[in-house]
């Protein structure tokens, strides 16, 4: 199938959750999916033998021919479930890309899950609830810091609340500061300087710089030199940008130029 004829198709999705460069859908919904997209996936998914992989929602590329493969096992049992695993497939080229989020202390998450659904889906209703209880609160004021874990779990904190076991927010019934960091015996700190690598909720200063100036619109694919812990490769691939990466001490086994990645995580037929 041409790019033209997916991009057409990708079009005349009417549910999932629609983005300016993205439509996600749950494999609930698949049947909704125009049948020729369905097939022209399915072919991709078989021939990589992603089939025998586990994941519940497909990403449509809207300005790429591409999808993504989202495995996200606790959809249905928590209100604002993390991402375990990623498989990001070049229709075009037969090869995909696997991220696995297990490790990650910051993983991305979901919201408004009702939107992945079919209306008529038993658990619309509540995931609908779930997103009304947030909306009252302004938690998505600001949807472009609220992808992850953390800058999450920090708005909801700031908000006053904080997540019960099930997931569902709650007022917090006491705020505690946390206590002064205790000095070494000597005042000395040691700094191991290749393991300063930070936690981000937002892209960092030069990319966003970038994004001021309209190179991260989708037109340009980004090499991240020096990436980290891979912060800004997760937000970056988040909004359908291709994304290579490198760093000496979390990621030394990406190909520094940016071109071929070495390890197991891309595969092809």
């Amino acid at each position: 199938m041409e790019f033209r004829d997916y991009k057409e198709l990708v079009a005349q999705i009417s549910i999932g959750k629609q983005l300016p460069d993205a439509v996600y859908v749950h494999t609930s919904a698949l049947d909704a999916v125009p049948l020729e997209l369905a097939a022209h996936v399915a072919r991709a998914v078989a021939a990589l033998e992603l089939d025998k992989k586990e994941w519940n929602l497909i990403k449509f590329y809207k300005r790429d021919h591409k999808i993504a493969l989202l495995s996200y096992p606790r959809f249905f049992d928590e209100a604002y479930p993390a991402l375990e695993h990623a498989y990001t497939v070049d229709l075009e080229r037969n090869i995909f890309r696997a991220t696995d989020y297990r490790d990650s202390d910051n993983p991305p998450i979901l919201h408004r899950k009702e939107t992945f659904l079919k209306p008529d889906h038993p658990s619309a209703a509540q995931f609908r609830a779930i997103t009304e209880e947030g909306e009252k609160i302004g938690l998505y004021k600001n949807s472009r810091t609220i992808g992850f874990k953390k800058s999450w779990e920090r708005l909801i904190s700031h908000k006053g609340y904080t997540l019960d076991e099930e997931g569902r927010l709650k007022p917090k019934a006491s705020i505690q500061a946390s206590p002064a960091p205790r000095p070494t015996l000597n005042g000395d700190v040691t700094v191991n300087r290749h393991l300063t690598a930070i936690d981000r909720d937002k892209l960092s200063a030069p990319m966003q710089a970038l994004a001021r100036h309209n190179y991260l619109d989708g037109e340009y694919s980004v090499f991240d030199y020096g990436c980290g812990k891979g912060d800004d490769v997760r937000e970056l691939e988040a909004h359908g940008l291709d994304v290579a990466f490198w760093d000496p001490v979390y990621h030394p086994k990406e190909q520094r130029n940016g071109l071929t990645l070495s390890t197991s995580a891309m595969s092809s037929t």
